[in-house]
């Protein structure tokens, strides 16, 4: 019986495999043959089938779970690679899944090689945007992982990585990187502080980081990994890219360094082009990214073809319910929007909140699509739907069924204690005072005022209360000013009803969205 991954030596496995009858020459052969471009629809279908069949006669004719493992991860991974960077995600899924029934019925579900096909399966569901399911399958992973091998091992320290994608897939990134840490320490202490497995680790961390807004400690990190890969591996190594395409996402939330990040990323996205493909889910990832920094430095008009190639390719390959698309979709309206073709922004907004709503078990308005449509919606002038959207986000975010008004229904549950609450704080907050504006700007003034008090009283809880913390969430970010820019737009918001208010200068076409957001730090939003 063989004991784990990786003990036995390849030149076996493919003895095994030829003494069964399978030619593992002409498997890795197909693999060669395989481009890394996406094939024409002839020969994938064909590839597809040749792959399924080697799969199924390895399954047949092994009657050993860790060889069934080994014969997995040295003849056939690599091609479950290439079929999900294909969009195969049926046949991927289908040899997956026969080489785990099989290592059931030969060891039992409570065995490491079943935790192996577990985290295969993890890859497979999490491409398919089928985040429920992959989050399951991490889960038993790891705990199989962390019984059998010891909370150690290198096994459940990867299984843990899973647990970390699973956990930002539903943008619940404190838990993620609570994941990340351990990781971190657990990779320094096995594998040392200058190991590749330790620098992807510190890279999890510093993308977990950038989620949450704390983008100074992510481009701490991401440095050090950065310099580690080009160093150790060279600039082309596609590790490296992947860091580079880090270090990109991060630098595009300095304003100062914008030019920084289009340009890494546009290195990104031609290595990933000539390499990978255009239609590669990686080379689409940084064309996404890429038009998205091109957003970020007001050059929409050319960021827009960048994002419809990306929305296209998505919506093709993946449909339009995949996060991935509706996520393409938000995207390329905010482009739109901010090129001048308002219409097509809020409509395109609006068919990501239904895909949205229509993925989920309830409705959801406290979400990105909703906040973005409400945004788009004000600026536009449509005040009574925008002001309707935004009582529902509230609504949403605080799931209020006692009846009565919702403002008090704040009051009364809000806690400046609970770090849940607080950290929510600040987006109510960013909504109560685009409510308010709103409400103000279609004559509402009584309604308006009350929405305003509300949101200065909760600001003084939320913003007082960040402000008296060691909050590494938010490190660097003044909070005392924030609570100065919450008072004084307050005190604006008296002006205007009184018709004191005299507009600055600089202002611009988005003076509501200036105002509104002057209260709140903006590397939260």
């Amino acid at each position: 019986m063989y004991k784990g991954f990786g003990d036995l030596p390849q030149e076996d496995s493919a003895l095994f495999l030829e003494r069964a009858g399978i030619n593992s020459s002409e498997l890795r052969a197909s693999y060669e043959k395989y481009p890394a471009l996406l094939p024409d629809e002839d020969f994938l279908r064909d590839f597809c089938e040749h792959v399924k069949n080697f799969a199924t006669a390895a399954v047949n004719k092994t009657d050993d779970a860790e060889l069934l493992r080994t014969i997995y991860e040295e003849n056939f991974s690599k091609f479950v690679n290439r079929l999900i960077d294909a969009y195969e995600f049926e046949t991927a899924e289908d040899i997956v899944n026969d080489f785990r029934d099989k290592v059931v019925n030969l060891a039992g579900k409570a065995s490491v090689p079943c935790a192996y096909f577990d985290g295969k399966l993890f890859y497979v569901l999490d491409a398919q945007g089928k985040y429920e399911a992959a989050k399951d399958y991490a889960w038993l992973s790891w705990k199989k992982y962390f019984k059998l091998r010891g909370k150690k091992h290198p096994d459940t320290i990867d299984a843990l990585m899973k647990i970390s994608v699973a956990l930002s897939n539903f943008e619940n990134y404190e838990d993620a990187l609570d994941v990340d840490k351990t990781i971190l320490e657990f990779s320094e202490e096995i594998f040392g502080e200058n190991h590749p497995r330790t620098f992807a680790a510190m890279e999890n961390i510093a993308e977990t980081w950038n989620n949450i807004g704390n983008c100074k400690r992510a481009l701490e990190l991401e440095e050090k990994v950065l310099q580690f890969r080009r160093k150790n591996l060279g600039e082309e190594n596609p590790l490296t890219i992947t860091s580079m395409s880090s270090m990109a996402n991060i630098l595009s939330n300095f304003e100062s360094r914008l030019d920084e990040a289009l340009a890494l990323k546009e290195k990104v996205v031609e290595f990933r082009r000539k390499n990978f493909g255009a239609n590669n889910p990686a080379t689409i990832s940084a064309m996404s990214d890429l038009g998205v920094i091109l957003s970020k430095m007001n050059r929409h008009a050319e960021a827009v073809p960048w994002l419809e190639e990306v929305f296209n390719v998505n919506e093709e390959f993946l449909g339009e319910k995949h996060p991935h698309t509706t996520a393409a979709m938000n995207n390329l309206a905010n482009a739109l929007f901010g090129s001048g073709r308002e219409k097509e922004s809020i409509e395109l907004t609006e068919r990501a909140l239904k895909l949205r709503n229509e993925s989920s078990s309830k409705e959801d308005f406290g979400c990105y699509e909703s906040i973005a449509l409400a945004v788009r919606l004000s600026s536009t002038g449509r005040l009574e739907d925008a002001i309707t959207l935004w009582k529902r986000i509230i609504e949403s975010i605080f799931e209020s069924d006692e009846g009565g008004d919702i403002r008090d229904y704040i009051d009364s549950v809000f806690d400046a204690t609970n770090e849940t609450d607080l950290r929510g704080g600040l987006q109510i907050l960013f909504v109560m005072t685009f409510l308010a504006e709103d409400l103000l700007a279609a004559g509402k003034n009584d309604e308006a005022l009350s929405w305003a008090d509300h949101a200065l009283k909760l600001g003084e809880k939320v913003l007082s209360a960040h402000a008296k913390i060691d909050d590494e969430f938010y490190d660097g970010v003044d909070f005392y000013k924030s609570l100065n820019g919450l008072r004084e737009w307050h005190g604006d918001f008296f002006k205007k009803l009184r018709g004191e208010y005299v507009e600055p200068v600089n202002a611009g076409k988005n003076n509501v969205r200036t105002h509104a957001t002057r209260a709140i730090p903006l590397a939260i939003l």
